[in-house]
């Protein structure tokens, strides 16, 4: 049963990380455009605190993440793949 517990917790939290990389790229795109059709022009501030927002959602996901993944790995679940800092996109 606890197996079935931490499979159902890393999949929620690899939801998780997913959902805020579908948002970090979403604040991307948002700004992407709005610098092609006004080259000239600040980027706005609720367009960059969003994607700064959406940014910091993701490392907590991943974070969260990690630190299942590295708990189900001491306890012998065989679970591995812990997140190197060069793997990371910062």
């Amino acid at each position: 049963m606890e197996s079935n517990q931490r499979g159902a917790s890393e999949a929620a939290a690899g939801s998780r990380v997913a959902e805020a990389a579908r948002t970090v790229q979403a604040g991307s795109a948002a700004l992407e455009n709005h610098f092609h059709d006004q080259k000239d022009v600040a980027a706005p501030t609720l367009l960059l605190a969003r994607l700064t927002a959406a940014m910091l959602e993701l490392q907590a996901a991943r974070d969260e993440f990690d630190a299942l993944v590295r708990a189900a790995g001491s306890t012998g679940s065989g679970a591995t793949g812990n997140w190197t800092d060069a793997q990371r996109v910062r």
